[in-house]
């Protein structure tokens, strides 16, 4: 294994948190056991004990702004003072010792997540919803990652002021992996048995799809539109072809099937030249930035 020159005071371990009075008082022991000293427990108002089982044990504890994970997370990554920063969920799920594991490639990867291998503790519907959501999303933001859904991951502080939220929900972290995307990796880490009561379900799946396609417009735009220019070819393809056969085999022609097959080639065809006009900015950015780059090597000379 590589060794790591990041030292666990350059880590703040940031623990958002909603009625997890069963689960957060046994997650900062461990992380305190581990060596971990920099916590801090960003509270979304809970309506249990989670704030007196976080004062007793004293950490730092700060109230999110606004409602949601989204929210929680950009209210922590405003108050971090240490070059990095470890999110944790505080049900008992992730393990402590694994954070040196995110801390052996945090400085080659702007996100390093923490992948669940041993998923036994993860319901069979929960299971199959993570494969298809990492799936879409290695596919639209062209990454190579097992699990997308990770609630324990290690982001540069810097990096983590930078990202936009667009959303309120659970989803957060797959905004903030396709904001990543570039220089991200994951590594195995352990899954246990959640304490307190579960908060996700079906629905917030859905959402997560969905959040993929909108951030892969937003960030992947050329293979967004690649893909749904690709979509819609086979369709405008079947609906011209069964109009051409029926007005060659049959003598008619049918006007409202015509006109719906060449609206679904024109905008493929939108859908590609935008994407090839896309292509085309980003080499004379990249052109402009090695330009750029080059002329300030030589003043500097």
């Amino acid at each position: 294994m590589m060794g790591s020159v990041i030292s666990k005071d350059d880590i703040t371990i940031v623990l958002p948190t909603l009625n997890e009075e069963e689960g957060v008082g046994k997650v900062i022991n461990y992380i305190k056991e581990n060596g971990f000293n920099r916590l801090l427990i960003v509270n979304g108002y809970s309506t249990d004990g989670t704030v007196d089982v976080v004062e007793k044990l004293g950490a730092d504890v700060i109230y999110q702004e606004g409602a949601g994970k989204t929210r929680a997370l950009e209210t922590a990554f405003k108050h971090v003072k240490t070059p990095y920063v470890v999110v944790m969920d505080a049900d008992c799920t992730y393990s402590a010792r694994d954070i040196e594991r995110l801390m052996t490639y945090a400085e080659r990867y702007d996100l390093v997540i923490g992948a669940r291998v041993d998923r036994k503790n993860i319901g069979l519907l929960n299971r199959f919803g993570n494969w298809v959501i990492t799936c879409v999303f290695n596919f639209f933001m062209q990454t190579n990652l097992s699990d997308v859904c990770s609630g324990m991951y290690m982001i540069k502080t810097r990096r983590a002021r930078e990202v936009e939220f667009f959303s309120r929900g659970l989803n957060a972290e797959v905004e903030i992996a396709a904001q990543m995307a570039g220089s991200i990796t994951d590594v195995p880490v352990s899954y246990g048995v959640r304490a307190g009561k579960k908060k996700l379900s079906l629905l917030d799946g859905v959402r997560d799809l969905f959040s993929i396609l909108s951030l892969a417009r937003k960030y992947n735009p050329v293979l967004f539109l690649s893909s749904i220019g690709s979509l819609l070819v086979v369709p405008s393809a079947l609906v011209l072809g069964w109009t051409a056969f029926e007005t060659s085999m049959r003598g008619m022609i049918r006007y409202g099937w015509l006109y719906v097959g060449l609206a679904l080639l024109i905008v493929s065809m939108q859908c590609f030249t935008t994407s090839t006009v896309l292509i085309l900015l980003r080499r004379m950015e990249k052109r402009l930035r090695r330009l750029i780059g080059e002329i300030g090597e030589n003043e500097s000379d």
